[in-house]
């Protein structure tokens, strides 16, 4: 689906296939994104793949909604996810969400009964203090096998990063950085906290029990406030030089959204290879002449 500067709006998904927009914000000649509304998830949708594109649930309560249970296989990757997020029926199972953004306000995802859920390499941000932009909201007690690793969790001060309303054990928290935000540890026991960084949060988790490797310390973005901000495509989430979280995460990768095996890149644009330019040679092209260009196009992570 081409970048466009109109929406292609609301559409519902009956069948497995494959979207791919031209990015969020991609930096490029031509950095138009590739805009929708809502997206709904049908009977027959189980094995689609969502990837590229700035999603706008602005008018509609949700940007990705499974309007019947049990859709299964699903992937949402590099994609910009503005107001509201993504909401999943009950008993989905091996569904991954990687290298997405979510802004704006309202949770990132509400999550019915699931199985095998990765959540991964995103940043979160919150419209405010005490807001639940950015959480992850469990709608039941019936989970199992749901790892969050590599994230970031932006606020500009207080925002919530989960909100559970049954208790929950089955969470591996791996590798994320939590900047200026409420985590609520009440519906929380017995979740394993591996190798978090903490930083001017309302709770420490610690290292006693099951949990190991979480520090307390400014990560030192290249570029972002460090009283906290909301999301921009100004600011840079790479680690500087000297950064505790460079190296320190599981198996020695580095903590936050550029660690892991997962993928994000600045412009949230797809995995695939991209046309950033092309470069006309000569201006005017004589009868039964050549016109010659030069196409450039780079491999995307």
């Amino acid at each position: 689906m081409q970048p466009s500067a109109t929406s292609y709006g609301n559409f519902t998904i009956s069948k497995k296939i494959v979207l791919i927009g031209g990015g969020a914000n991609p930096l490029k000649q031509n950095n138009t994104p590739t805009k929708t509304g809502g997206i709904q998830l049908d009977n027959g949708s189980s094995g689609t793949i969502i990837m590229g594109f700035y999603i706008d649930g602005t008018n509609h309560n949700y940007c990705i909604k499974s309007i019947v249970d049990s859709i299964k296989n699903i992937l949402i990757c590099n994609c910009h996810i503005y107001n509201w997020g993504i909401i999943t029926a009950k008993g989905i199972s091996s569904w991954i969400v990687e290298g997405c953004v979510f802004s704006g306000y309202a949770y990132a995802m509400d999550i019915g009964s699931c199985n095998d859920i990765l959540f991964q390499n995103n940043v979160c941000s919150a419209s405010g203090a005490g807001a639940g932009s950015g959480s992850l909201n469990f709608q039941s007690g019936s989970i199992s096998n749901v790892i969050i690793r590599n994230n970031i969790w932006i606020s500009k001060g207080g925002a919530n990063v989960f909100s559970p309303s049954f208790n929950i054990s089955s969470l591996l928290i791996e590798n994320n950085i939590f900047f200026r935000n409420n985590i609520d540890l009440t519906n929380l026991n017995g979740c394993q906290w591996h190798n978090n960084c903490f930083y001017l949060t309302n709770t420490w988790i610690g290292n006693s029990g099951s949990n190991t490797g979480n520090i307390q310390n400014n990560p030192q973005f290249v570029n972002f406030p460090a009283t906290g901000d909301y999301f921009s495509f100004g600011y840079d989430f790479h680690l500087s030089s000297g950064s505790p979280c460079i190296g320190t995460g599981t198996g020695g990768t580095d903590i936050g959204v550029y660690g892991g095996d997962g993928r994000f890149n600045p412009g949230i644009v797809p995995p695939v290879p991209q046309i950033m330019s092309i470069n006309f040679k000569n201006t005017a092209v004589p009868a039964g002449g050549k016109l010659q260009f030069e196409v450039i196009i780079e491999k995307q992570k």
